[in-house]
């Protein structure tokens, strides 16, 4: 008997460190698996496993829901649609600058695909970049008094560039804007609306 438990003690152990260096040697041979461009570059598709969260009220679809092929080609007809009333504010800017009407009608295109590759990446729930749901851009008239002033003294090179800076100025203001919501209250943000708009229809009736 003595014998016996002298020889049974040490089995767990020699057991134990069979396994560890078997685990080892496993751990060893493992390849580390390649990133892909997409995930080097940020732009790697989001995890599928996210927590679900309720839609806010009001809102019928979440960011992981699919709306019928009927239900999205009509909102995207919407959309299109809407998009085509804020082509106005381009005409008005061209018109106020004797822009051309070949040059015109380039800006027009250009600015539809732009539109469309925008609506896309919105809708793309990829790195950084977009939100997954249908949130076409627009021509905004937020611009559209600075860019008329810049098209009368430098033509359209001004605005372009000056539209260019302001994208990059937007860009780098974006993540800090949930933080600077008290710097505008609902009084500011009403009373800029207002300016916008009297630009809007002083620049229309001129």
């Amino acid at each position: 008997m003595a014998n016996a438990e002298i020889i049974n003690i040490p089995m767990p152990a020699v057991a134990a460190s069979s396994a560890v260096t078997a685990g080892s040697a496993l751990d060893n041979d493992v390849v580390p698996r390649r990133r892909s461009w997409a995930e080097r570059i940020g732009f790697a598709p989001r995890p599928a496993n996210r927590v679900a969260v309720v839609p806010p009220a009001g809102m019928i679809y979440g960011v992981d829901d699919k709306p019928s092929l009927g239900l999205t080609a009509f909102a995207g007809l919407q959309w299109v649609g809407l998009i085509n009333v804020y082509l106005v504010f381009l005409l008005v800017l061209v018109r106020a600058g004797d822009v051309p009407p070949p040059t015109v009608a380039a800006m027009v295109g250009l600015s539809m695909l732009a539109l469309g590759a925008a609506a896309l990446l919105q809708a793309l729930p990829r790195g950084p970049v977009g939100s997954g749901y249908l949130a076409p851009s627009v021509l905004s008239a937020n611009y559209l008094g600075p860019s008329i002033l810049a098209i009368k003294l430098g033509g359209l090179p001004l605005v372009f560039g000056m539209t260019i800076f302001a994208g990059f100025c937007e860009a780098a203001l974006s993540p800090f804007v949930s933080r600077l919501k008290g710097l505008f209250p609902i009084e500011i943000q009403g009373l800029v609306v207002f300016l916008i708009a009297s630009s809007s229809a002083q620049s229309a009736f001129a």
